[in-house]
């Protein structure tokens, strides 16, 4: 077997006996990108051009009709205060759950899930308190209307 020829100082690269790479042809590339370019301007266009002007809607000026009355405020905002009181008693309970929770987690001692019970215990504690505020502040609301009420 006879070695191949080297040609000295000729690197790596095409050979002048290989035949040339193939053109690529950019024919797709050139579609592809001009009908995106169209469909963009078309976007714009049916974007910023309207197609009719906007009839405004009629406005009604007429006020309306219904009212409440009084009587029925006055359940509404009673079935609003029992419902703050069931509100106050869930918490109130979910505490209780969570401070039996506590108590056995400390006894296995899972430290980090009895910190993060805590933690919940004092969101819920600072929500009970805000409920009952609003409870009271309701309560006043409702009781002076109550009294306007019997008055008139």
């Amino acid at each position: 077997m006879r070695a191949p020829v080297l040609i000295p100082g000729e690197g790596f690269g095409p050979s002048p006996y290989s035949p040339p790479p193939p053109t690529r042809s950019f024919g797709l590339v050139r579609v592809v990108v001009s009908v995106w370019l169209l469909g963009g301007v078309a976007f714009f266009a049916w974007k910023w051009i309207p197609a009719r002007p906007a009839v405004p809607a009629a406005v009604s000026t007429k006020s309306s009709n219904v009212a409440i009355s009084d009587e029925d405020l006055i359940r509404h905002m009673e079935a609003v205060d029992r419902m703050l009181a069931e509100s106050t008693a869930r918490i109130r309970r979910m505490e209780s759950q969570i401070d039996r929770t506590i108590l056995s987690l400390e006894r296995s001692d899972q430290l980090v899930e009895v910190q993060q019970l805590k933690k919940s215990v004092a969101a819920a504690a600072g929500a009970r308190k805000e409920v009952e505020m609003s409870r009271q502040e309701f309560a006043l609301v409702l009781n002076s209307f109550r009294k306007e009420n019997e008055t008139k």
